[in-house]
């Protein structure tokens, strides 16, 4: 429920580049400024694959007063009412 058992995986950009090259799409859970505090620029997925689709999806959006809010489903529940 709260991500028990999740995995995650650190990237160099040699790997990243790999494994955009084979790639059609990428979703992001980025804020913001994630990208740029990972040290990649904002057109780094796009650099990597021209033709693939990158999005990013965020609990408040990209813009606006609450976009840099870190976001989990009991935050959202919360928020929402």
């Amino acid at each position: 429920f709260v991500n028990q058992g999740k995995r995650g995986v650190s990237l160099d950009e040699d790997t990243l580049r790999h494994l955009a090259g084979a790639a059609d799409a990428v979703i992001g859970d980025f804020s913001p400024s994630g990208l740029a505090e990972s040290g990649l620029p904002d057109d780094a997925f796009t650099t990597f694959m021209p033709r693939a689709v990158v999005t990013s999806l965020s609990g408040f959006g990209l813009v606006g007063p609450k976009a840099e809010w870190a976001s989990t489903e009991l935050i959202v529940q919360a928020a929402s009412g």
